[in-house]
């Protein structure tokens, strides 16, 4: 099935895993892929309610893009000692992409 996990959730399922493929705010979706073709994306904060895409742009975003990245699930690691350690950790070491990406969710 064009490379999807059989036994998942039917969001992950489903979800997106191109450009082209997502369903979004048009001047977004143009930023996006402006950020793609550069290979290089400023700090952003996506906010909205639940179901408009959120997740599924970042994951896009970090799934096109030559970066090393880390997702965080905000709601099991929320504490002072998760920046200290595990984002402070990832951001420090060495990598062989030019770009690290942390998505806290």
């Amino acid at each position: 099935m064009f490379g999807r996990k059989e036994h998942t959730l039917w969001t992950e399922k489903y979800r997106p895993i191109d450009q082209g493929n997502y369903i979004g705010n048009y001047i977004f979706k143009e930023s996006i892929a402006k950020y793609i073709g550069k290979n290089d994306i400023p700090n952003i904060i996506l906010h909205g309610p639940p179901g408009t895409g959120k997740t599924t742009a970042a994951k896009l975003i970090v799934k096109n893009m030559k970066c090393d990245h880390l997702y965080l699930n905000g709601s099991d690691n929320n504490g002072i000692d998760t920046v200290r350690t595990t984002i402070k950790d990832f951001s420090s070491a060495a990598s062989f992409q030019p770009l690290k990406i942390v998505i806290l969710d």
